[in-house]
């Protein structure tokens, strides 16, 4: 009898990973390991629910689903994250199919030669699948293409399989489909982001709900019970959730953001100095988010060069393009070009094409740009016309004016880390004379609520978790609050 979760659901799961080219057995090894030290999630559950609240027993209902079905839950999210990555690349994989058809290479060769790409993963799964059914299942390379399209039907990686299934059934020119192809991508490209700015606006106010009406709420229940600190808190506790949320709906980022220990630093100081400190509870919290700050401030960094970098990028498409029009190859025109970047990025690329003649390695926070500089080293041995590169320059200025727009209509979120620490400042003071609970703790409550809508608000308008400007004036604001009297 079936009773394990990757037993029950295994068709499910399988038709999740053949779209992945995730292993069954690799995820059921997984969900046994998980199983196993499963006992001390529960163990550890029991301990916070009698220690800290008894609330904390519902949180086993959670746990045990979660663990039930991680091979479901894992799977379905492994393809999502999967479709959301080929949405991003796609409208570049188009483009280079398109290039490689006007000399007459095929989809497979074309998605090996990308699979080479560090930065690109979409060409490398797909060029494995493709050469798993036709070397393993023995499908010919037609209905190996015509497999991948039909498991590829949602998103936009199945246009351009649709462009070269279309080509060899009815004999249409590859060129010319793939052309409407690349036009389609970019219009439903454009969409995505339309439709992810309806959805972050319902999900606000759902995190309006949670953040600030249900923590008012339990402020007013004071009058008539004892809320203790810890059930005021308990809203906090949906925040993972809410960045999970975000996370699923949401484009895929461009950011490639390179986390380390060492930045993390600050907040361990930070830690130990206000444990070490003879001071009051609310100089200790100040100390603590002072190394958060500090620590964020130091992944932010390679936000603005992604950004930067990105800007960059259409000048940078459009001046190589100039030069190759007078003679010079894709490493001869870099070896020209004047654009620079305050990072010395560019700068870099610029000095080994000089020195090696060759386009030079890069790893920069910003997955487009680092896409971009792989191209030009197939550009530059296959050969390719300074049209490629202006169509190119074309097509990512849509896309950023795409972002840019979307940006600005987020925004306006910006108001809500405004919002949420004034109102619970002006309802503790309301409520300040009758609640139990002092000026400091208060404060501490006020801050802890701002600085978590910040982050969110950071990953919903901002595409990441660590948008400093947004967690800087989540953190101030309280911070000042607490300075003023409650006069009401």
């Amino acid at each position: 009898m079936k009773i394990l979760a990757c037993d029950i659901f295994q068709d499910k799961i399988k038709s999740y990973i053949e779209y992945t080219g995730d292993d069954f057995n690799d995820i059921r090894k997984k969900y046994i390991q998980l199983l196993m030290f499963s006992p001390i999630g529960v163990a550890l559950i029991l301990l916070m629910s009698f220690t800290i609240s008894r609330f904390l027993l519902f949180s086993l209902i959670g746990y045990g689903i979660i663990v039930y079905f991680f091979p479901v839950i894992y799977s379905w999210s492994k393809k999502e994250e999967y479709r959301k990555v080929t949405n991003l690349e796609s409208p570049l994989i188009s483009l280079v199919c398109y290039v490689n058809s006007l000399i007459d290479k095929s989809l497979i060769t074309t998605m090996e030669d990308l699979s080479k790409l560090k930065h690109l993963k979409t060409p490398s799964i797909e060029s494995q699948m493709l050469k798993k059914t036709i070397n393993i299942l023995n499908y010919s390379s037609y209905k190996s293409i015509q497999r991948r399209e039909s498991l590829h039907r949602g998103d936009l990686m199945g246009k351009i399989y649709s462009a070269y299934m279309v080509s060899m059934d009815m004999g249409v020119s590859l060129k010319d489909r793939l052309r409407e192809a690349m036009k389609e991508i970019l219009s439903l490209y454009k969409e995505d982001y339309r439709n992810y700015v309806n959805k972050a606006t319902e999900l606000s106010e759902v995190i309006f709900s949670i953040f600030l009406l249900l923590p008012i709420v339990l402020i007013g229940f004071q009058f008539t019970f004892k809320v203790s600190l810890f059930e005021l808190l308990l809203p906090l506790s949906f925040a993972p959730l809410i960045v999970f949320l975000i996370s699923i709906m949401q484009p895929n980022s461009d950011y490639d953001i390179n986390m380390n220990w060492k930045q993390f630093i600050p907040v361990i100081l930070s830690f130990v100095v206000a444990l070490l400190l003879n001071v009051n509870l609310s100089i200790r919290f100040l100390i603590i988010v002072s190394g958060i700050l500090v620590s964020v401030y130091l992944i932010y960094r390679q936000v603005r060069i992604a950004n930067q970098l990105v800007k960059l990028l259409p000048d940078l498409l459009r001046e190589v393009a100039d030069y190759m029009k007078i003679g010079y190859s894709i490493t001869g025109s870099l070896s020209k070009i004047r654009i620079r970047d305050k990072f010395g990025v560019v700068e870099n690329i610029v000095k080994k094409s000089v020195l090696e003649g060759e386009v030079g390695e890069v790893k920069t926070p910003s997955k487009l740009f680092n896409n971009i500089i792989e191209l030009f080293k197939i550009f530059n041995k296959s050969g390719t016309s300074y049209n490629v590169l202006e169509e190119l320059a074309g097509t990512l200025n849509e896309i950023m004016l795409v972002q840019d727009s979307m940006t600005k209509q987020l925004r306006l979120f910006d108001a809500m880390v405004i919002l949420t620490p004034v109102m619970l400042w002006i309802t503790f003071s309301i409520l300040g004379n009758i609640s139990s609970d002092s000026a400091t703790l208060s404060g501490i409550v006020v801050l802890l609520y701002s600085v978590t809508t910040s982050f969110i608000f950071s990953k919903l308008s901002r595409f990441t978790l660590f948008y400093f400007p947004t967690i800087l004036m989540g953190t101030l604001i309280p911070l000042i609050l607490s300075f003023i009297p409650h006069v009401f």
